[in-house]
């Protein structure tokens, strides 16, 4: 399964992801919507070729900095079908929803801000 290309986990009820998960590095793009994760788990980051990461509708409140590492545009559109990260649906607090409308860099420019 490492030479996996496109992986839909879409309403399952997911809670959270096996840690298998981050051996699929040739895995380009990931749906996840509408399941429940509360987090976006660090194995997304060794996804090396990764394009796509679909996670409208989940409850997610906080996201990681190191998402802003990630090669993809953060995104907050509710029929966003491109590439990137979209993050549509989620009960974000940290940072919040207006910021992670504006995109990455403005999510960037909020983690800095507040570890000053």
């Amino acid at each position: 399964m490492t030479s996996l290309k496109f992986l839909a986990l879409d309403s399952n009820s997911l809670t959270d992801l096996p840690t298998e998960l981050g051996k699929l590095t040739s895995l380009e793009g990931l749906t996840l919507g509408d399941n429940s994760l509360t987090s976006i788990p660090k194995d997304i980051a060794q996804l090396t070729s990764l394009k796509t990461l679909y996670l409208p509708g989940n409850q997610i409140k906080a996201l990681p900095q190191w998402i802003t590492q990630l090669d993809m545009e953060i995104v907050w559109e509710k029929d966003y079908t491109g590439n990137g990260i979209n993050l549509y649906g989620n009960p974000l607090e940290e940072p919040p929803i207006e910021v992670v409308k504006q995109g990455k860099d403005a999510i960037k420019a909020y983690f800095e801000n507040k570890n000053k």
